[in-house]
Formats: C-alpha cells, sequence, structure tokens
C-alpha cells in the first residue's frame, strides 16, 4: 500500500473519554517512501515480488573463495588495516550522496523504448526499469547540464537522461530484472537452442531482410521434426521453456493444435544474464529540440 497508494491508512476503535462511546480513530502515515526488505525465504509472495527489484548474494564458490580469504586476512593484525579501508569506502560513498542535489529527471527518449509486451507483468516491471534509467541519471547527474523549466510560475530544475544513462540502466536490468539460460534444464536449454537454429533456417528461406526470432511461428511436429526427438520429452521440455517464458503458446485449447511462437532472440548463450523486449540504444535516434 505505502509503495501503490503513497499512503498507509489504519483504523482503529477506542472509547471517548468524555462521552463514553467508542469511536473510530484514523491513523494516516503519507509517502512516498522507499522500501528495502531483506529475508532468507526465497519463496516470496508474487504479489509483493512484483513490486520490488529482487536481488540476491552471490553465492558462487569464487565469491565464497573471495569471503574466506578476507575473514581469514581479518586476523593478521586484528585486521585494522582492512576495517580502516572498508570504512574509508563507506564515508566516500556517504559523502557523494551528500552532494547530490534534488533535481527533476526527464527521459526524451522515453518514447522509443521498448519492454516486453508478451506478459502483464510487465505492467508493473515497465515502470521498475523507466525509473531505474532515471535513478542512474539522477546519480549521473554532476556531469549534466541543469535546465529550468517554469511550472505554476516557479522555475523548476531538472536534467535529461542520456544514452550513457540508458546503457547502464540496460546493463543493470539484464542483471536483476532478468532471466539466465542456466536457470533452464539441459536439455530444456538445448530444445531452446534447437528452436532458434530452426527459426534462423525458416526464416532465412523465407527470404525476409532483417527476420526477427520472435517472428517464427512453429508447431510441435516442427520442433519435433527438427530436434529428432520423441514426443515424450519433447512435450516436457517445451512446457518447461513456456514456463520460463522463452517460449509463448499462441494456439491450443478448444481443440485447436498449439502453435508456438520464440520469446527468445538469442541471448544469454555465454551464461550471462538478460531481459526481453529492451530496445538496442545503437536503435534511439536524438529527441527533437
Amino acid at each position: 500500500n505505502l509503495i501503490s497508494a503513497r499512503e498507509l491508512v489504519s483504523e482503529s476503535t477506542i472509547k471517548d473519554l468524555t462521552t463514553g462511546r467508542l469511536v473510530t480513530m484514523e491513523n494516516r502515515v503519507e509517502g512516498p517512501s522507499s522500501v528495502f526488505l531483506t529475508t532468507t525465504n526465497p519463496e516470496i509472495d508474487a504479489e509483493t515480488r512484483s513490486r520490488f527489484f529482487v536481488t540476491s548474494v552471490d553465492e558462487s564458490r569464487e565469491q565464497t573463495r573471495a569471503i574466506l580469504a578476507f575473514q581469514r586476512r581479518l586476523h593478521r593484525s586484528d585486521g585494522l588495516a582492512d576495517r580502516a579501508a572498508i570504512e574509508a569506502i563507506l564515508r566516500k560513498h556517504r559523502n557523494f550522496q551528500r552532494l547530490l542535489k534534488m533535481l527533476a529527471v526527464k527521459n526524451p527518449y522515453a518514447d522509443q523504448l521498448t519492454y516486453g509486451d508478451d506478459r502483464l507483468q510487465g505492467r508493473r516491471d515497465q515502470p521498475k526499469y523507466l525509473n531505474l534509467i532515471k535513478a542512474v541519471a539522477f546519480l549521473r547527474q554532476m556531469g549534466k547540464p541543469v535546465r529550468l523549466e517554469t511550472r505554476d510560475g516557479h522555475a523548476v530544475p531538472f536534467i535529461e537522461v542520456d544514452l550513457v544513462d540508458i546503457t547502464l540502466a540496460n546493463r543493470l536490468a539484464h542483471e536483476i530484472l532478468g532471466h539466465s539460460l542456466d536457470e533452464l534444464s539441459r536439455p530444456s536449454r538445448d530444445l531452446l537452442l534447437l528452436i532458434e537454429q530452426m527459426a534462423g533456417q525458416r526464416l532465412k528461406k523465407n527470404a525476409k531482410e532483417s527476420p526477427r526470432l520472435t517472428d517464427f511461428f512453429f508447431s510441435r511436429r516442427d520442433a519435433r521434426e527438427f530436434a529428432g526427438w520423441n514426443n515424450t520429452r519433447l512435450h516436457i521440455h517445451l512446457k518447461e521453456l513456456v514456463d520460463f517464458e522463452y517460449l509463448l503458446v499462441e494456439a491450443g485449447r478448444n481443440g485447436m493444435p498449439y502453435r508456438y511462437r520464440l520469446a527468445y532472440e538469442g541471448q544469454g548463450k555465454h551464461g550471462e544474464r538478460f531481459m526481453l523486449g529492451l530496445k538496442d540504444v545503437k536503435e534511439l535516434k536524438p529527441p527533437k529540440a
């Protein structure tokens, strides 16, 4: 409620000391407010999760190795030098935040940006993505010209989003909001790459100038014949690809044959995380003055 409605309202019943009657007292806390939650529970309520950027600690073996080495290093000479270095880094970050000015942020590229429209979740995720771009621009305000806009007779200072802001925000969005092919089982990942290969060959054969993989439709039979898999195995891993939203089901109800469409365009083959539907910064045109 505090995030969506920007206020919290609670009502409680109390006894009026003057009349002795029960009356309702309203308590109101107004936002907006930043909300930060931490939990050790990986299963988060979907309604709550949809309102947040969700990230997690690095649980890789390399990070564990670095933490263990740091813990051992702290016991050399009581780790005084390391603690001093940590405090210096924290102090620098806090001092930098104190230098930031309260400025409005405008995004002149907003109309050109895209976001995956295949899921209803995009209605909540796109505002997070757009606000992420504004946050990056706000943090980079010291390298931007401050402009003035008159509102109700008052001059309001503002800065504008540039291509560097969008590039940085896209990189963060891929990491925070994006998926990884490693989330798939190995057979499902192999099937996705085979379907991508099939799409490339079929679209090229149709002589399209700049084919997009997301324009490719196929049936279970198409996938089964191209991959050479049996129907049971194919059914299991097609379902996983649909559940992870790498494929979209375009038909298959009320007796209609199943038809699928790729929602994947070849990202993340080397282990990096990625988001579907974001426009490449190279495709953005300079905003009109």
